[in-house]
């Protein structure tokens, strides 16, 4: 009996020093993913600051030039495109949409523009209290998806689609500010 007892009690000290350890270690883990999560969170931030920002994409005719719109709302990163699509034989049509799976990783950039409402003008104003929406001349449903790099001042992209709607396979966008706003 006396050693049952004594393997009882080494078995609860054992059980008692690995539950310890355990603890220890998953304390010194949670502190230390805190901490990168804090670092990574930060560097986020930093990231999300040297990008945000107008950038446009000159056009051979100004009003057909697209537009990015890069901003931080509620820590996360959000974007808008402006662009512009050739209609054949129907001219010039005009879209503004989200940028839809929105990623940013050191300086390479990735989003998708999803199916688009088309407009006769552009949809890149700067409006006050402007609640009145233009009226939509038709839907291009193609999905347009663009990859590239960034600088502080530049977004380069390739874009692909399946039916050849990007306005070209490859673009540069320039950081719009104060010496270069037409």
């Amino acid at each position: 009996m006396k050693n049952i007892f004594k393997i009882f009690i080494v078995v609860i000290g054992l059980t008692f020093l690995m539950s310890n350890n355990l603890y220890e270690e998953a304390a010194k883990n949670s502190s230390e993913k805190k901490r990168n999560g804090k670092q990574k969170s930060e560097q986020n931030s930093l990231l999300f600051n040297s990008i945000i920002g107008i950038y446009e994409y000159k056009t051979n005719v100004k009003n057909e030039n697209h537009y990015i719109v890069l901003d931080s709302i509620n820590g996360k990163l959000v974007g808008m495109y402006f662009g512009s699509e050739n209609e054949g034989e129907h001219g010039i049509a005009f879209y503004e949409n989200a940028m839809e799976n929105l990623k940013i990783e050191k300086n390479k950039i990735s989003f998708e523009i999803l199916s688009r409402e088309l407009f006769a003008k552009s949809q890149f104003k700067i409006v006050k209290n402007n609640s009145q929406k233009e009226k939509s001349i038709g839907l291009s449903k193609t999905k347009l998806e663009f990859i590239g790099k960034f600088t502080n001042s530049t977004i380069e992209l390739k874009c692909e689609s399946k039916n050849g709607d990007c306005w070209e396979p490859k673009i540069k966008f320039i950081k719009l500010n104060k010496k270069n706003v037409r």
